[in-house]
């Protein structure tokens, strides 16, 4: 995505060293005025939708967006590092609970609840778009 850059940090934190977490670093460069004030919250809901993707295949489970709910609790800045932590939470059925942050250094920006689907692989195969021959 132009303008954003992300390098990966340690993990550090509260949470047990068991519990699967993903923890990420982006740094806002130059984003055009129009741009943040139609798309911000947008970019925040994609970033949100990766780390939480990532915590769930780091402990294991691969599933779909089914929903995120974020909760908006502060300004995020622009041109200042942001800090992602996403803890996946576990597994009832089919459904994959997942949580996360975003902070600029102790500040909390924004949080995250997801609920991912496993998707029966047979299932998906049988019924995935065929490119056209």
């Amino acid at each position: 995505m132009p303008g954003l850059e992300a390098e990966p940090l340690t993990r550090s934190g509260p949470l047990p060293a068991e519990t699967p977490v993903a923890v990420a670093g982006f740094l806002w460069q130059s984003v055009p005025v129009l741009f943040v004030a139609l798309a911000l919250f947008g970019i925040i809901a994609s970033l949100f939708d990766e780390i939480l993707g990532v915590a769930n295949i780091t402990a294991g489970v691969g599933a779909m967006t089914g929903t995120l709910t974020i909760k908006y609790r502060s300004p995020t800045p622009l041109k200042t590092d942001l800090t992602l932590e996403a803890r996946h939470i576990g597994v009832d059925g089919r459904k994959v609970r997942t949580v996360g942050t975003i902070h600029v250094g102790d500040r909390l920006c924004a949080e995250c609840e997801g609920i991912f689907i496993i998707v029966d692989q047979e299932r998906w195969q049988a019924n995935r778009p065929q490119p056209p021959s």
